[in-house]
């Protein structure tokens, strides 16, 4: 993504000639402003132009406001054969000015939270308006599936999704790595139900998987949960070292007892990441079982939600290469299990705990089963929140016996559990 200031149309043809004059179809080029036109008197396109929201490059608020927050280009979505060419899209600032003004409470003036949201919005619609340049269709949202149904929450959080809710406006959100239900193009369902997959499946020269050394294997692989309840499990093959096998099972409720439907695919370490796995598990309540016998780092981002990850020894000794987990909002638990074999990462390798916001906690299973719980908290005003195990004093001396405590079950060693206040 590059930030550009275009004031011309010969500037923003320039600027996507920039990447590869020949190849007129790698980029999208969105612009954000305040627009306006003689078409509505001067006033503002994005209030006059609602009824474009149910174009299939549309972003806007359905209902009696007919608000619309951006339009895209729709060569590429009609078609439905990739990304053909560059395309332009827009993005209205003013109309989405007016909805985080509305979503604060902010009707005047400036505040740190109208300023995120006011961030976080653009930046989706802007996104989201992008994606439709390169063939991307909406998944189903308010317009065309009741707020009960599943497909509904599965798409919760999808980055082209009809008219998603604040949430995915103001928070991080996903390219779907799992089969969504789509509007109809022309009265035909999408070919690729995964957007993941249909952004893979385009030749690198257009879209592909970023891949910064231009070498044989991309950046990362890549593993989304839904916006259901997602129980998400990574497992080594038992014969092949370097096969990852990945399950997401999108459920109704946070007990995982009411299945949606699931989704299975393989990672090859070898030839679908340069090293490292990154886990986005996305809205609501989700579980992450990680296999420590898995030679590769792993990144999980836990979003919105009380989301619970738990990292499985399989063997005397780990193969994990790092393990990150930044539980970002909701109370997260990490659960370290040493029942099956040591689940820690290599000495020497990053091991993180990254509560954020909210109160979370960590549970050691020992190897006959035994649980250790509630050894420390992380919340914004617990000063344990620091360290665990690091060699840095705590300010709560309550916690000293249960620091060494901890570190001694963890390990033996120099890898360190740090829960940091984010």
């Amino acid at each position: 993504m590059v930030v550009a200031t275009a004031n011309s149309i010969s500037s923003i043809v320039a600027s996507l000639d920039a990447n590869s004059a020949t190849a007129e179809d790698n980029d999208a080029y969105v612009l954000i402003a305040d627009t306006r036109s003689n078409f509505f008197g001067g006033g503002s396109v994005g209030d006059g132009a609602g009824m474009l929201e149910e174009t299939p490059g549309g972003d806007g608020v359905i209902g009696g406001s007919g608000v619309l927050f951006g339009i895209a280009a729709a060569d590429d979505i009609f078609a439905q054969f990739g990304n053909n060419q560059d395309e332009v899209a827009l993005t209205f600032s003013d109309t989405i000015l007016t909805s985080a003004r509305n979503s604060t409470g902010v009707l005047t003036g400036a505040s740190e939270s109208l300023n995120n949201s006011l961030a976080n919005r653009i930046a989706y619609t802007a996104t989201h308006e992008g994606f439709h340049t390169f063939g991307l269709v909406h998944t189903v949202g308010p317009t065309n599936s009741v707020p009960t149904s599943p497909q509904y929450l599965l798409t919760n959080g999808d980055v082209i999704r009809r008219s998603p809710e604040v949430q995915a406006r103001e928070n991080p959100f996903i390219v779907t790595r799992f089969d969504l239900q789509h509007d109809l193009v022309d009265g035909d369902p999408v070919d690729e139900p995964n957007n993941y997959d249909y952004l893979e499946n385009q030749s690198e020269s257009t879209i592909g998987l970023r891949n910064s050394d231009g070498l044989g294997a991309p950046d990362l692989a890549y593993v989304t949960g839904t916006g259901a309840f997602d129980k998400i499990t990574l497992d080594r093959d038992a014969s092949n070292p370097n096969l990852v096998h990945v399950t997401v099972a999108a459920h109704n409720n946070a007990t995982f007892t009411s299945l949606i439907q699931q989704l299975t695919y393989d990672i090859d370490l070898t030839t679908d990441t340069e090293g490292e796995i990154l886990i986005d598990s996305s809205l609501s309540n989700d579980l992450i079982e990680i296999d420590a016998d898995i030679a590769s780092s792993v990144k999980i981002r836990g979003m919105l939600g009380d989301d619970q990850v738990k990292l499985m020894g399989r063997d005397v000794t780990s193969a994990l290469e790092g393990l990150v987990f930044e539980g970002e909002a909701g109370n997260d638990t990490f659960t370290i299990d040493y029942q099956s074999g040591d689940p820690l990462p290599r000495a020497g390798h990053d091991f993180n705990f990254i509560g954020g916001a909210g109160t979370d906690n960590t549970t050691v299973i020992e190897v006959g089963g035994g649980q250790r719980v509630g050894f420390f908290v992380n919340t914004f005003s617990d000063a344990a929140d620091a360290s665990v195990g690091d060699g840095r004093a705590d300010s709560n001396s309550t916690l000293a016996d249960d620091q060494t405590t901890l570190r001694a079950a963890i390990q033996e060693g120099d890898v360190k559990l740090q829960m940091q206040q984010f």
